[in-house]
């Protein structure tokens, strides 16, 4: 099948909306910092499963008596997720696939959970730069360029401000760049078990862009473009795929 198969358990939809995803937002040059992953982000966690099954406590002390027991680690990766604990979930999804590294369905749910802390990362990016400007409208003091501010020193509290908006800032982008590239990481595994699969490629590619690398995002979409030859999104990946190409040149010529 063109989408391969999704964990019942889980209820992912993640995919379908992942690949509109890039070739909307990213097409248009949105990565860390930009505007619409946050809202993107915040329909995909609607549409996680509510939490139905086993407890993350019940599931949590499975694991504690057994560690070995890779359905306890997957049963307590899903309590997590549908409570909204990604963090956790990552962790007790990834000490899964350490014990069942070929699971295909368990990749793709951990991928999605990446991209859940991106862009719970993006959205923290989105409130550091609004509070900004806010700050930067509501006192002229803290307009650099204001009339009162041209001549002073910047008054202590203002730099304090900055600072700690700065930090904010970084640490988000730090969170939201690292996301992406375990986001990558994951895809990258799955295009090796399944190398015929244009999905895990196209994905590949979104996730590489959004981590910065943009060479491994051209090759990744070449080769979805070589197993799908008749996609329907063909051409808007294609068009991708150039933009990147000149971006590169651009950042080598620089």
């Amino acid at each position: 099948m063109f989408f391969p198969r999704l964990r019942r358990r889980a209820k992912w939809v993640f995919l379908a909306l992942a690949l509109a995803f890039a070739l909307g937002f990213v097409g248009f040059g949105v990565g860390a910092g930009g505007s619409g992953i946050g809202d993107y982000l915040s329909d995909l966690l609607n549409r996680q499963p509510s939490a139905g099954g086993e407890s993350a406590e019940d599931a949590r002390e499975r694991v504690k008596k057994n560690p070995k027991d890779a359905d306890a680690h997957l049963d307590l990766a899903n309590a997590l997720q549908a409570e909204g604990e990604t963090s956790g979930a990552i962790l007790a999804l990834e000490d899964y696939i350490a014990l069942r590294p070929k699971d295909a369905d368990a990749l793709q749910q951990l991928a999605g959970l990446y991209l859940i802390r991106a862009g719970e990362a993006e959205k923290r990016l989105n409130s550091v730069q609004i509070e900004s400007q806010q700050a930067g409208f509501g006192d002229e003091l803290l307009n650099p360029n204001g009339t009162l501010a041209r001549g002073l020193d910047s008054p202590p509290i203002t730099s304090a401000l900055r600072d700690d908006a700065n930090e904010r800032y970084q640490e988000a982008f730090s969170t939201a760049q690292a996301a992406y590239q375990k986001e990558a990481g994951v895809w990258r595994k799955l295009t090796t078990l399944a190398p015929e699969e244009p999905t895990f490629f196209i994905e590949l590619g979104r996730a590489s862009q959004l981590s910065g690398d943009t060479a491994g995002a051209i090759l990744a979409y070449n080769r979805y473009l070589e197993l799908a030859p008749d996609a329907a999104n063909r051409a808007e990946v294609r068009n991708l795929v150039r933009q990147l190409q000149l971006q590169s040149r651009g950042v080598n010529n620089g």
